[in-house]
């Protein structure tokens, strides 16, 4: 089984180290920089997918609460041009 690249970081005597190759961070520095920067980019993910869960819950809630008068003012009466630019946007 794979590891991510902060999981397989361990210490050992102060240095860290990579487990499978036992090679010490400051002998190749590309890990630190590596991980620093995978964990930039997985915060960004995560954090669109927060902002994600938020819109899509605003939206859900004013469908909900907008939808009694939707039923009242365009599913109850004749169809005009105004009921169809309604079910257009």
């Amino acid at each position: 089984m794979l590891q991510s690249p902060s999981s397989s970081l361990c210490r050992l005597r102060g240095a860290a180290v990579h487990p499978l190759t036992s090679i010490t961070l400051a002998e190749a520095p590309s890990y630190a920089i590596m991980d620093s920067d995978l964990q930039s980019i997985l915060a960004t993910f995560q954090f669109g997918n927060y902002l994600c869960a938020a819109l899509v819950t605003a939206i859900a809630h004013d469908y909900i609460l907008t939808f009694p008068r939707e039923v009242d003012y365009v599913w109850k009466r004749p169809w005009t041009s105004m009921s169809t630019l309604f079910l257009l946007s």
